[in-house]
């Protein structure tokens, strides 16, 4: 409950243009996950959030109440899809992501539209910006959902090799090289020296090796951090996307970050699953020996137990 409140209160100080909706919306993730990883019984305590962050952010009590009953809807109808789904709240392969994918884009238009209207009845949005005003809260919660419920999922369980003594130079080198290549591309460090060559398509190599050596849990982290790097340029009017207008900044920021986790995502999960694959063939393999090798003791046992009773029998013969 506080932590939707928390978040939701930071983020539209920090991510949002008009103090009422953000393109991305971490809260709607993080009530998604309580009810995917507690169920139905932390359904109240997601709606309590909602209103807590609702009233916290400056709305008046029936706005709040709107906002409360939209965002309480859209967990549970996604957390409910999901179930019905069967997927695994661990997101083990490509289809338990590519189906959280889908159920938030629909899930979130239940959301989208009680904010939206309930702006509007109150006097805040005009008739002419409700269109654009819903989609923007639209938005907001899906990037929540397909960003911030995967990083909870997957790091309930932390990764135990990262730090290793064979590989902690790598995971620091890789995390620090990152944050620096992002600050180059999205927050113009070193343009003097770079300016002419920053091609956003660099963090797709990052995104490569971080699904290769760092998996699920690396490609999420990365995600995230490029995410934020490229929405804090775009709100500091850097001009990222070649266009000065800030709200086809947000849709262009939208869609990249659409494309970057979908492409990371699916990478890593395909990798693990295939690891997760030959893992299990090698210990039914490794099971099949050793049943073999029981056997044939069990069977050279048994023969040697004939022969002594056949010299035996063959003793006692007058």
């Amino acid at each position: 409950m506080l932590a939707y409140a928390l978040v939701a209160k930071l983020v539209l100080l920090v991510f949002s243009t008009n103090e009422a909706a953000s393109i991305i919306w971490p809260s709607s993730g993080i009530a998604l996950a309580a009810l995917l990883l507690g169920g139905k019984k932390y359904l109240v305590s997601v709606a309590l959030g909602v209103f807590l962050g609702a009233l916290w952010t400056g709305n008046t009590l029936p706005v709040a109440a709107a906002m409360t009953v939209g965002g309480t809807l859209e967990a549970a109808i996604a957390a409910a899809c999901l179930s019905r789904l069967r997927i695994d709240i661990n997101l083990g392969n490509p289809r338990d992501y590519g189906w959280l994918v889908v159920v938030a884009a629909l899930a979130s238009l239940v959301s989208a539209v009680c904010g939206a209207m309930a702006y509007w009845f109150s006097g805040s949005v005009a008739v002419a910006n409700l269109s654009g005003f819903a989609m923007i809260w639209w938005q907001g919660d899906v990037l929540g959902m397909i960003l911030v419920t995967p990083l909870l999922l997957i790091w309930r369980k932390w990764p135990t090799d990262w730090l290793k003594k064979d590989r902690i130079l790598e995971t620091v080198a890789f995390f620090a090289l990152a944050f620096v290549v992002g600050q180059i591309i999205f927050l113009g460090w070193f343009a003097d020296i770079f300016g002419e060559y920053v091609r956003f398509y660099w963090v797709f190599l990052f995104v490569a090796w971080a699904s290769v050596r760092f998996g699920r849990h690396g490609v999420i982290l990365l995600v995230m951090l490029i995410s934020m790097q490229c929405l804090s340029g775009v709100l500091s009017n850097l001009d990222l996307f070649d266009t000065q207008n800030v709200r086809v900044q947000l849709q262009n920021f939208w869609f990249f970050t659409l494309v970057l986790a979908g492409i990371g995502l699916t990478l890593a999960l395909v990798i693990y699953q295939r690891q997760r694959d030959q893992d299990f063939l090698l210990r039914m393999k490794e099971n099949a020996e050793r049943a073999l090798y029981k056997l044939d003791e069990s069977e050279r046992r048994h023969r040697l137990l004939f022969e002594y009773a056949k010299d035996a029998l063959m003793t006692m013969e007058p």
